[in-house]
C-alpha cells in the first residue's frame, strides 16, 4: 500500500452496475464499494437517516478494512483474519467461512487475509473475494459455499503484491487492484481481470521492474466504471528501482501517478498525469475515481485525489486534454497526507472530504467551476474515515474521538454523534434500514436508521443439546429451547444470539443485540431458570464451550473455568479461575470431552505464524495441561477441533499451494497423545 508509512506515522494503522450519472440514485442494495460502481458512496433516498439507534455488534477475528456489502437482505463483511460473516439486518449470523490469513513480514496491519472489499453479484446470488494468497473467491451468497471451479489463482507471487482496493464487478469479469506490501521497491503493481464465464486470468501491469516496479492501485475504493466509457484508475508512484533510480528517477515511470480510463480488456483508453504534481514525491492517487454524472455545469466528469490534498476534476470522454479544474482542501503537510475516498451529493451539486483534520465539501458551479464551499474542523490529527452521504447528512468516523459523525451536507452543521468501539478507515454502508461499519479491532457495528425493517426470513443455528432432548437453537428471532428432542420449541430470548450454551434448566449465551454504548464488545448473559430471567454478567467472555453444567470461556491463549451459577443474581462480576496460558499463542476453538474440553491453540498472534506445531490445551475440572502437536510441512493454519468420546481431530488448512490441502492430527485417548492422520 504505497504511503501506508504516512498512515502509520499518523497514528492509525497501528490501530448492480451502476450508472455513470452521479446523479442517479444508488441502488436499494449495496453491493460493491460507494454503493456504485461510480463509487459516489450515495445511499438511496429511501436510506436516508431519519435517527440513529445502537443496534448490534459482530466480533471477528483481525480487523475490519473492507467495507460492509449487502444485497436481499443480507449482509456481508470480512476481515484481515480472514474471516467472512454474512448476517441479516438484527445481527443474526447467516454463515461463516475462512479463506485464511497469510504471515508477512510487513506489520502494516495485524496479518492478511481479505483487506479489499469484494463485490456481491446479486444476479447470480455470488459473493467474489480476493485473499492475500493471490486467489479470487466465488461464495455462495446464501450458504457462504464455495461455487464450483473455485477459487481462482490469480497472481501467484503473493508474498510481494496484495488486494488493498475493492473488486470491480462489469462486462461479465470481476477487476481485482493490487500493490505492493511496505512500499517495497521492485514489486508489480496493477489490475488484473478474471473472466466469471472461462475463470481466464489477464493481467495489466502499472511499472514494468526494470523501471523499479510500483505504480498499483490502492485505497479502499478500487476502480470505478461507467459501461459507456470504460474503466477507471488512478495509480500510485513508481518505485526507485532498476533504471529509475539516482536523478533519473521519477515517480510516474511507467504509468505512475495517472488517471488511466481503461476498455474492459484493459487496453489503456487514455491517461492523464495532473501538470503541476511534483513528480519526485510520494504523491500517489488516492483510492477509486468518482463518476460525477451530467446534472453539472460541466457534463460527467472524473474526479481522483491526490494524496497532497488536491481534488482534480476531468472531463469524462476528455482525460488526455488534462484537469478541468482543481481545488486544494488544505496545505499539504508530508506527515498528514490525504488518503480518503472522496463521496458525493447531486442535491448539493457537491464533493465531500474527509482529511485528518477537517470535512470539506467543494461545490460545483457554474461555467464548470469548483471551489470550496466551506470547511468543518474536526480536532483532529489523525486519520479519518471515509465518507458516505445519505440524504441530507454526510456520515464518517471520526477517529480523533471515536464516533460516528454526520454533518448537514448544506450547512455543514455537526447533527450526529454516536460512539464506535474502534477506529476506521472505511466509509460506512447504509441501507435496508441500518447503517453498519467495520473497525480495525475487528468489530461489525449495526445501527439502526429509523427506516422500518422487514421481518428477517426464518433461519437458525444449529442446536446445542445440553442432554438427547434438551437443547437451544438460536434463531434470527430469538432463542428457543426445546425439552423433547425438538418436537416443542419455547422462546426464551428476544433476540438472536452469537453463541449458547445451554445445561439443563441453566445456561449462558452471548448476543450483540444492544451491546454497550462503545459499541465495542458483545454481552454475555446467564440464566438459572430456564430462561424466564436472564442476567448480564462481565466476567464471562464471549467464547466459550463446555458440558455438564462446566463453562470453559476464553481470550487469547488463557483458558478460564466459570464458577457454578448462582441461583439468583447477586452481582455482575460472577468467579472465575485459570486453567491454563499458552504463550505466545491464541485459543481459536475448543470441543467439549467428558468432564471438560479441548481448547486448540493456534500460533498467528497479531497475524504473524504458521500452526505446523500447534498445540491443544485439555482440561480436566480445574486442572489442563499443554499438548504440542506433531510438526508438519507447509504453511499451515487451524480451523477446527471435534471430539467423540475418546477420539479429538485437529485440522489444518495448508496454504503452500493451489488448490490448497488439509492437514489433520488425530488423538485417540482424549487428547494425551496424536498422530498425523
Amino acid at each position: 500500500m504505497p504511503g501506508a508509512s504516512s498512515i502509520l506515522a499518523a497514528g492509525v494503522v497501528a490501530l448492480a452496475v451502476a450508472t455513470a450519472t452521479g446523479g442517479a440514485e444508488a441502488p436499494p442494495s449495496w453491493t460493491t464499494y460507494g454503493a456504485g460502481t461510480a463509487r459516489t458512496g450515495l445511499a438511496a433516498s429511501s436510506d436516508s437517516v431519519t435517527q440513529l439507534t445502537r443496534h448490534f455488534v459482530i466480533p471477528l477475528s483481525g480487523g475490519i478494512t473492507a467495507q460492509v456489502l449487502e444485497a436481499d437482505g443480507t449482509f456481508v463483511a470480512a476481515s484481515t483474519g480472514g474471516e467472512i460473516v454474512a448476517f441479516d439486518a438484527d445481527g443474526f449470523i447467516r454463515w461463516r467461512a475462512d479463506v485464511g490469513q497469510l504471515a508477512h513480514s510487513c506489520q502494516q496491519l495485524n496479518g492478511y487475509g481479505v483487506v479489499g472489499t469484494g463485490v456481491i453479484d446479486p444476479a447470480s446470488g455470488t459473493y467474489y473475494v480476493a485473499d492475500a494468497f493471490g486467489r479470487l473467491h466465488a461464495l455462495s451468497l446464501a450458504t457462504g459455499a464455495e461455487r464450483s471451479g473455485w477459487p481462482v489463482r490469480v497472481f501467484s507471487d503473493f508474498d510481494r503484491e496484495l488486494d488493498w482496493g475493492a473488486l470491480t464487478l462489469a462486462a461479465g469479469s470481476v477487476y481485482i487492484p493490487t500493490a505492493a506490501y511496505c512500499d517495497q521497491p521492485g514489486t508489480p503493481g496493477g489490475i488484473y481481470r478474471v473472466d466469471l464465464a472461462t475463470r481466464a486470468v489477464t493481467h495489466w501491469l502499472a511499472v514494468t521492474l526494470d523501471q523499479g516496479g510500483g505504480g498499483g492501485p490502492w485505497g479502499w475504493g478500487g476502480q470505478a466504471y461507467d459501461p459507456a466509457v470504460g474503466l477507471f484508475a488512478g495509480t500510485s508512484g513508481a518505485f526507485s528501482a532498476g533504471s529509475n533510480v539516482g536523478g533519473s528517477f521519477t515517480e510516474t515511470a511507467g504509468n505512475g501517478d495517472r488517471l488511466i480510463q481503461f476498455s474492459t480488456g484493459l487496453a489503456i483508453q487514455a491517461s492523464s498525469h495532473p501538470a503541476g504534481l511534483p513528480d519526485r514525491q510520494d504523491l500517489d492517487f488516492v483510492g477509486s475515481p468518482l463518476l460525477v454524472g451530467s446534472t453539472t455545469s460541466c457534463g460527467p466528469l472524473v474526479v481522483a485525489a491526490t494524496k497532497n490534498d488536491t481534488v482534480y476534476g476531468w472531463h469524462e470522454h476528455d482525460l488526455a486534454a488534462g484537469y478541468a479544474w482543481k481545488v486544494a482542501i488544505e496545505p499539504y503537510a508530508i506527515n498528514d497526507p490525504f488518503v480518503s475516498q472522496l463521496a458525493w451529493s447531486p442535491a448539493t451539486s457537491s464533493i465531500y472530504a474527509v482529511t485528518g483534520t477537517e470535512l470539506v465539501r467543494i461545490a460545483i458551479g457554474a461555467n464548470c467551476s469548483a471551489s470550496v464551499e466551506w470547511r468543518r474542523p474536526l480536532g483532529t490529527h489523525t486519520e479519518n474515515g471515509s465518507p458516505t452521504v445519505a440524504g441530507s447528512v454526510v456520515w464518517f468516523a471520526n477517529n480523533g474521538t471515536r464516533q460516528l459523525v454526520g454533518y448537514d451536507t448544506t450547512t455543514g452543521a455537526r447533527v450526529h454523534a454516536v460512539p464506535l468501539g474502534g477506529t476506521t478507515l472505511e466509509a460506512p454502508t447504509i441501507v435496508a434500514g441500518r447503517l453498519v461499519v467495520g473497525t480495525f479491532n475487528g468489530i461489525v457495528e449495526g445501527f439502526a436508521t429509523g427506516r422500518a425493517v422487514s421481518p428477517p426470513p426464518a433461519a437458525h443455528a444449529p442446536t446445542v443439546w445440553a442432554s438427547a432432548s434438551a437443547g437451544w437453537q438460536s434463531r434470527s428471532t430469538g432463542v428457543f429451547a426445546t425439552k423433547d428432542g425438538g418436537k416443542h420449541w419455547t422462546r426464551i430470548y428476544p433476540h438472536p444470539a452469537l453463541a449458547v450454551l445451554p445445561s439443563a434448566t441453566s445456561g449462558v449465551l452471548s448476543t450483540g443485540f444492544l451491546p454497550g454504548t462503545c459499541m465495542c464488545a458483545t454481552r454475555q448473559l446467564w440464566t438459572t431458570d430456564g430462561g424466564r430471567t436472564w442476567h448480564d454478567t462481565k466476567t464471562l467472555g464471549g467464547s466459550f464451550a463446555g458440558s455438564g453444567g462446566s463453562v470453559y470461556f476464553w481470550q487469547n491463549g488463557t483458558l478460564r473455568l466459570l464458577a457454578p451459577l448462582p441461583a439468583a443474581a447477586s452481582t455482575a462480576r460472577l468467579a472465575a479461575r485459570v486453567v491454563a496460558t499458552a504463550a505466545n499463542g491464541t485459543i481459536v476453538a475448543a470441543a467439549p470431552v467428558a468432564g471438560g474440553v479441548v481448547a486448540l491453540v493456534s500460533n498467528r498472534v497479531g497475524g504473524q505464524g504458521w500452526d505446523n506445531a500447534p498445540r491443544v490445551i485439555v482440561a480436566h475440572g480445574s486442572t489442563a495441561r499443554v499438548v504440542t502437536l506433531p510438526r508438519q510441512a507447509g504453511n499451515p493454519l487451524v480451523t477446527s477441533i471435534t471430539a467423540s468420546g475418546a477420539t479429538v481431530v485437529v485440522r489444518a488448512t495448508d496454504f503452500t499451494g493451489q488448490p490448497t490441502t488439509t492437514l489433520t492430527w488425530r488423538s485417540n485417548d482424549g487428547g494425551a497423545t496424536w498422530a498425523v492422520s
